[in-house]
């Protein structure tokens, strides 16, 4: 691409201005960027965008074991999505998953801006291979492309994995398990339920128990495994993995 090029583009992101104004703006000025802008300016082409990115979108591509997730946040739901939003991602995932040489995520950006005229922020984007560092990964994305979790486990059911990473989803999980808790406040949580059952007049046996199930209670609202899950409120995350013979070792939860 030449100077001039690179330079359109440029002016383009920051102005807003038509491509053919944002020619004639750079030439007048000598290829001055911050000439043209004033001379845009002067000319009404150019607008300042003061939306913030609110709306979004995820696309998640996948092929031969390995999967890549993309995203980008925009100003309006109309622009999240619209169909030059899904293209755009999806080609983008296509390049990250061939690993093609580039600033794809750039060229991604530059092209969403230019057709939607709006801010945009990309996400980093994530690849991955099944199998790597050592566990098997399952994904879930929700039909409104805005949420989407990734889970990591060790065993052979990816249905059942992916039915976690829905859990993930539609409960959005704080914890992986008690374990991953900061024990120290795990225990100043329990400290603080038995001082008030003590100072009600419990039994110190008594006011323990009680301090055990309030504080199950609140885990069951922010730990994965202690959460009961989505689709059977009878059975604990917990349970139901171990039942599936497969071992959750991390999550993520990804949202624009």
């Amino acid at each position: 691409m030449s100077a001039t090029l690179e330079l359109v583009k440029q002016l383009r992101e920051e102005t807003d201005a038509p491509y053919g104004e944002c020619v004639k703006a750079l030439k007048d000025a000598n290829d001055d960027l911050s000439k043209a802008k004033e001379l845009l300016h002067e000319r009404g082409k150019a607008t300042t965008r003061t939306a913030l990115p609110e709306q979004g979108r995820i696309v998640i591509v996948e092929k031969d074991g390995v999967m890549v997730l993309v995203g980008a946040k925009c100003e309006t739901d109309f622009a999240a999505n619209s169909e030059a939003m899904t293209k755009t991602l999806t080609r983008l995932g296509e390049a990250l998953l061939a690993q093609q040489p580039g600033d794809p995520i750039g060229d991604a950006k530059a092209a969403l801006q230019g057709s939607l005229r709006e801010n945009i922020e990309m996400l980093p984007g994530y690849r991955r291979e099944q199998g790597e560092g050592g566990t098997q990964h399952a994904y879930y994305l929700h039909h409104d492309g805005k949420r989407a979790a990734i889970v990591f486990y060790n065993g052979d059911d990816a249905d059942a994995a992916r039915k976690v990473a829905i859990q993930v989803v539609a409960m959005k999980p704080e914890k992986l398990s008690r374990e991953h808790m900061n024990q120290e406040e795990l225990k100043a949580l329990i400290d603080a339920e038995i001082e008030t059952a003590l100072n009600a007049g419990k039994p110190a046996a008594v006011a323990a128990k009680i301090a055990e199930g309030k504080l199950a209670s609140k885990l069951k609202e922010i730990v994965l495994l202690e959460m009961p899950m989505y689709d059977d409120a009878k059975q604990t995350v917990g349970a139901f993995v171990k039942s599936k013979g497969i071992e959750i070792v991390a999550y993520t939860n990804v949202a624009v």
